[in-house]
Formats: C-alpha cells, structure tokens, sequence
C-alpha cells in the first residue's frame, strides 16, 4: 500500500505491513521537519536550516564522498535519539522497556500513544477520532519503535472510513488496523463503511473531489443498510403482532 507524503514523497508498506530503511528514514525527517531536496540513485539529502543532511541507504555507495558533493553532514535518522525525542514530544509517545514475553527473556522496546478510546468498554458507542486512538509499536530498537509508532500517528498503516451519524452527516475515520475489529459492534456496514481507497491520502489530506466521490459511495451503501435495517424492524413488528395472544371471548353461561 502506498501512501502520498507531499508531492514528491511516497511511501509503501508491504502486504506485512513492512517498510524498507529508506521510507522510514525518509518519514522520521519529514515528520521532523526537515525537507527533502534531492532524491539520488541509493541516497537521500534533506534541509536542515544552512545545513544539508545526507542520507545513504546504499553500502555499494562511498558515503563520504556524496557527503563532500553535497556539501552535507553523513548522517542516519535511525540512529538520532535527539530526533526521535522531536518525534516522542510530537505526537505524546511514551517509551517502555520489555524485558520478558510470556515468562522468556525477550528484550524489546514498546512506543505508544495513549488515548481515550475504550475498545473493550460497551458503554462506548462513538468512534475514535485520529488523535483519540491507541497506537503501539514494539521493536527491538528503540528509535525504531519511536519512529514506527509515529509514523502510525500521522496516517500509515491506518484505515480509512466513511461514517455517518444520526442526521446522516458523513465524516472520515482512521483506524490503526487492530483495532478495526472493534468497529463490527460499532456499526461497521451500518452506519460506518470502509473507503480503503482513501487511505492513500491519509497523510496529507484528501483532495475534495475524491473525497466526495467516497463519501457518494458509501452514502449509496448507508442508505441501502438503512433501508434494510426499517424493513426487518417493520418485518420485526408485524411478527410480534401475530405473536400477541387473542383476547379472551366472555361465555354467555352463568
């Protein structure tokens, strides 16, 4: 799955949900701040104030040398805690050690992002907005997990809904992926519609036309659910009506 950064940048998850060294560089940076200027052959360089910042994905290529070229600083995002703590403070990440997984020894790291979505509790009944939802990540690098769970906060790795409310408003709703499941007791297919082909736009925003277009879609599909839903109420109705028990009839004996 791709998703459009700016006008320049793309980024692809593969279908695990990886991401190559060179995006997730790329998003630390861009999610940092910084601008990319030049899109080399197996290298990166990015604006940093008057400086420039080298970034280089390729061992075949001599580092130092574009460097020099570029008249940059070699350097590595995923290796720049001072970055990653910008990131941490961007979008109120949390940072935890693990030290054990069910008993064994298994040294990791978990960033997340705590929120006021309560997926397990029944009395809720709304849908989380971006900034509301929970996200995690566990890595065995730090600033990975950092850079990983950021990345979800800004829109990778989410999906994208259509959802309406009772006067038949239509919004957009992201979702990280597991949490997904806990919308088919929210109204998933009933008031809530999946629209996977906006989630190319999750970063930087959804263009109206076709926006528009998705929220024309689902509406087709929310009306024809709706309609459904009143069909079986009145089917519903008339079925316990048939159900009722007649009326005694008064005898005419003493």
């Amino acid at each position: 799955m791709q998703y459009l950064i700016n006008k320049d940048v793309t980024v692809e998850l593969d279908e695990n949900n990886g991401i190559s060294v060179r995006d997730l560089s790329r998003m630390m940076l861009l999610l940092g701040d910084q601008k990319l200027t030049i899109q080399g052959e197996g290298y990166d360089v990015f604006a940093d104030g008057d400086n420039s910042l080298v970034v280089v994905y390729d061992s075949a290529l001599d580092a130092e040398a574009l460097a020099k070229e570029h008249d940059g600083i070699l350097y590595s995002p995923l290796h720049d805690t001072a970055l990653a703590q910008v990131l941490m403070r961007k979008f109120n990440l949390q940072l935890s050690s693990i030290v054990t997984i069910n008993g064994n020894l298994n040294p990791q790291w978990k960033a997340e992002r705590l929120g006021a979505f309560m997926a397990l509790d029944e009395q809720y009944s709304g849908l989380v907005a971006p900034q509301d939802e929970p996200l995690a990540f566990v890595h065995p690098n730090p600033i990975s997990a950092i850079a990983l769970c950021a990345m979800m906060a800004a829109g990778i790795g989410r999906t994208t809904f259509i959802a309406f409310n009772e006067a038949g408003n239509a919004s957009l709703q992201y979702m990280a992926h597991e949490n997904v499941p806990t919308l088919f007791k929210k109204g998933l297919g009933r008031t809530v519609f999946p629209a996977p082909e906006l989630d190319y736009y999750n970063v930087c925003g959804v263009p109206n036309d076709v926006l528009d277009d998705a929220i024309s879609k689902a509406r087709t599909e929310y009306e024809a659910a709706k309609a459904q839903e009143q069909e079986q109420e009145k089917e519903k109705a008339k079925q316990d009506e048939q159900e009722k028990p007649s009326a005694p009839v008064p005898s005419d004996s003493m």
